[in-house]
């Protein structure tokens, strides 16, 4: 859902922004879209560390399967 959410402000900043003009939401409800254009983008494994609680900070390690590391 994340990525929807994603994609839902990409979209409709650009219509904004390119063409001048506004989108109306067609299947979701005016509050929860609005609910969602007025919300920061949404990121990975930080959203979901941070929902829980957990700061990540700057300097994070990931291992990835096969040992190698990002």
């Amino acid at each position: 859902m994340m990525g929807s959410r994603n994609h839902l402000r990409a979209f409709v900043s650009t219509l904004e922004k390119m063409f001048n003009t506004t989108y109306t939401p067609q299947v979701i409800s005016q509050q929860e879209y609005e609910q969602i254009i007025n919300s920061p983008m949404e990121t990975g494994a930080n959203n979901i560390c941070s929902s829980l609680g957990i700061d990540l900070g700057t300097n994070v390690t990931v291992t990835l399967k096969g040992g190698s590391t990002k």
